[in-house]
């Protein structure tokens, strides 16, 4: 990473209304990009980044400098199923979970969430060390992936993903009416 002065590690109460100012900055640059989205008028991103710093079973890991937050990783932490559930169970468990738990169904994961670095601080490394950290978040829990939903379209997410290790598994295609 160009900046060496950057840590990587998870959020606390006092970046709260930081982490919110970039959540917010986020879905500025993502949502209007993504099919079939519909911007909320009821969007609360204060639930969203309270829900990540607060609840079991996820959490935001930050890359900080001189106490600003120039980024963020969010991860959610996935329980696998034990139960064999033959071939046919597992068909089904699949296609049914597929939008929600993607794509390790049987093993715990963790799934990133979301991922951001604000503009003036991208093109540093600091994207992968929060890939990284994210890694290390899951492995610590004994997961066996890690795993994150990327547009086809976004070039830059998918060599980041590709740079830090990551492959594809399931391509979705569509059909517009």
């Amino acid at each position: 990473m160009d900046n060496e002065a950057c840590i990587i590690r998870e959020a606390v109460e006092t970046g709260f209304e930081e982490l919110v100012t970039l959540y917010d900055a986020f879905n500025e640059e993502t949502v209007p990009h993504v099919p079939d989205v519909v911007s909320n008028p009821d969007f609360d991103s204060r639930r969203v980044v309270r829900r990540y710093l607060d609840g079991p079973g996820r959490t935001i890991l930050v890359a900080a400098s001189d106490g600003h937050v120039l980024g963020f990783a969010c991860i959610d932490w996935r329980v696998g199923t034990e139960a064999s559930l033959g071939f046919w169970g597992r068909v089904r468990e699949f296609f049914t979970r597929r939008r929600r738990s993607l794509p390790m169904l049987f093993r715990a994961h963790g799934y990133l969430a979301y991922l951001y670095v604000a503009e003036e601080f991208r093109r540093r490394g600091i994207g992968g060390e929060l890939l990284l950290g994210a890694r290390e978040w899951v492995k610590l829990r004994g997961g066996s992936s890690l795993d994150v939903n990327v547009l086809a379209k976004n070039e830059p997410a998918r060599k980041l993903y590709e740079k830090v290790g990551m492959t594809d598994l399931l391509i979705t295609y569509r059909m517009e009416l």
